[in-house]
């Protein structure tokens, strides 16, 4: 491919040898004739030695390291905490044939990934045999399942007459996980007092109760020979063990809103991120203290239910159902079709510019005349290509051609595959928000209704949604709040404030005054949505609660001390 300074030195060397023939200079047409031919020349040399070079680097490595670490790891698929910081390192050695031309570098960062410290770009030129070493801070922005998926690499002669594009893949997968509280910083450690119940004392303890029995199982290894009961297992031919009320566990249901409203701003951070870690937060602070944890991923209308359990493995399993929910959205919700296809077309270009090669994808060119011809031939090309990558079958390139909603539909499947951060931001209509928002709303009042009904003692409901309820939407939620508390449970509603939108106000002191407003407004709300919430007995915290856990952990031994029944309590 010409450079624009060969396209130049071209244009004036052919213009000065058809002057130099039209004036008949002899000189001059020599002189412009020697200039084509050397840059001819120059071409042929440049083709040879790129083309038949198999491979632009015969071997490249990545290396992380990580902060404390002596060794760099290497490996293809790596765990990262959100927002940390992580040095990479790459060392990279040319094919010989290249020795002498100019390597120009670029590792593909993920999506959400900022480079703070050194640059992931690098320019050297090839010598034979000799490794080259560069390395960046790399900088995890957004939660879920990230791809490195190679090096982008240009490859020009000596005088920048001529440039040649090829991505050379070097995939690892990257699994960037919430920054979740600290092990030591549990419900045992936090607790008040740590004194159990004497043998027989109910936790309920009121005039007129019942004794701690709560019922008998089957007998297992560890249970003290105290706790037998001798009679049934002797009637039944088996060990029974009585289970006692203060060894019952508080069970606790994390209700986390991840929908479309809450991926706005992607494929960068979004506010789904914040929600997801603050939920793995809860959960490890609960499954801590040997609590069964369930969680409920609310998207819509659509659910997704993980049944309560307990430890580690636990944990993993709701990680894991977070980060699937979070990462799957690597497009905006407000993207447009034009913007989409443009998107995919460039990162396309940049991953396989092989694929959209002319020589390879051949497109009419008449095409390249008019705006709408060059989308048409955009289309065309990025359906050759996306159909050759996806293995569809016959024909189905002239499908995606027509049909805009299979083209949307094929190109958020290789921007999955493939994230990219020249998405624009795109903000659905307000009107398709405020839609939004009631069918979660409803849906989550909903879920807590059946979490009350499935429920088998006082447990503990928390409700995590970046986005705030606003007082014409509480009244729903305050009926799912009313039964869940007349059924002595406990519930906590965790909301983001939302930050306020930029004003497009040329008047600084206007600005200033409006957004002041609007902070008023939104503090006022928050104020009666508290109030409103604390008459039913529900507790509310926002994100930047810096006394969170310590609320979580008040409810959690409400609960466990049984004072929690008393309905009412002002939040």
């Amino acid at each position: 491919m010409l450079t624009r300074r060969a396209i130049w030195i071209l244009m004036i060397a052919g213009a000065g040898f058809v002057a130099a023939i039209v004036l008949r200079h002899e000189p001059v047409a020599l002189a412009a004739l020697t200039v084509l031919f050397w840059v001819w020349l120059e071409w042929l040399v440049f083709q040879w030695r790129v083309l038949t070079a198999d491979e632009v680097f015969q071997s490249i490595h990545r290396k992380w390291w990580d902060e404390g670490a002596a060794h760099a790891s290497g490996q293809r698929s790596l765990v990262r905490r959100v927002d940390d910081v992580t040095s990479v390192q790459l060392q990279a050695t040319p094919h010989r044939r290249l020795a002498g031309l100019r390597i120009w570098v670029e590792d593909v960062l993920p999506a959400g990934g900022v480079a703070v410290g050194g640059s992931p770009r690098a320019v050297s030129d090839a010598r034979a045999g000799t490794a080259w070493t560069w390395s960046y801070l790399l900088l995890l922005r957004r939660l879920g399942r990230l791809t490195m998926p190679g090096l982008h690499v240009r490859v020009t002669d000596g005088a920048g007459l001529f440039e040649h594009h090829r991505f050379v893949p070097l995939r690892q997968e990257l699994t960037v996980l919430p920054l979740l509280v600290r092990p030591e910083t549990t419900v045992s450690v936090l607790k008040q007092n740590n004194a159990q119940l004497t043998l027989g004392q109910h936790r309920f303890q009121r005039p007129g109760g019942a004794g701690e029995l709560l019922s008998i199982r089957d007998y297992l290894p560890g249970d003290p020979p105290k706790t037998i009961a001798w009679k049934v297992s002797a009637r039944l031919g088996r060990l029974m063990s009585c289970e006692y009320e203060r060894e019952t566990p508080v069970r606790s249901t994390i209700i986390t809103d991840l929908s479309l409203y809450q991926f706005v701003g992607r494929p960068g951070p979004a506010p789904a991120d914040r929600v997801a870690g603050i939920a793995g937060s809860i959960a490890r602070l609960l499954l801590a203290d040997r609590d069964p944890v369930a969680s409920l991923i609310v998207s819509g209308s659509n659910t997704n239910w993980l049944p309560h359990g307990f430890g580690e493995r636990q944990l993993t399993r709701l990680l894991h159902t977070l980060l699937t929910h979070v990462g799957g959205h690597s497009v905006p919700p407000g993207i447009v079709f034009e913007d989409l296809v443009e998107v995919t077309w460039a990162t396309c270009l940049h991953h396989y510019p092989e694929l959209l090669d002319p020589r390879v994808n051949p497109q009419l060119g008449w095409l390249r005349f008019t705006r709408s011809g060059r989308r048409r031939r955009q289309r065309r090309q990025l359906a050759m290509a996306l159909a050759h990558l996806q293995q569809s079958p016959p024909g189905y390139e002239h499908r995606l051609v027509e049909d805009r909603q299979e083209l949307s539909f094929a190109c958020r499947q290789f921007l999955a595959d493939h994230p990219s951060d020249w998405i624009p931001l795109g903000v659905p209509p307000a009107q398709r928000l405020a839609s939004a928002r009631h069918a979660t709303l409803d849906t989550i009042c909903r879920s807590l209704v059946r979490g009350v009904a499935r429920a088998k003692d006082n447990e503990l409901f928390v409700v995590i949604t970046a986005a705030p309820v606003y007082l014409d939407e509480v009244d729903k939620l305050e009926e799912a709040v009313r039964l869940a508390r007349a059924a002595y449970h406990r519930v906590m509603l965790l909301y983001g404030v939302p930050e306020p939108d930029e004003l497009q106000v040329a008047d600084p002191a206007a600005r200033r005054i409006l957004l002041e407003e609007r902070q008023r407004e939104t503090e006022q709300s928050m104020s009666q949505l508290r109030e409103r919430m604390g008459r039913v007995g529900a507790k509310v915290a926002t994100f930047s609660d810096a006394r969170l856990v310590s609320r979580i952990v008040a409810e959690v031994e409400l609960l466990r001390s049984g004072r929690g029944r008393s309905v009412g309590t002002r939040g």
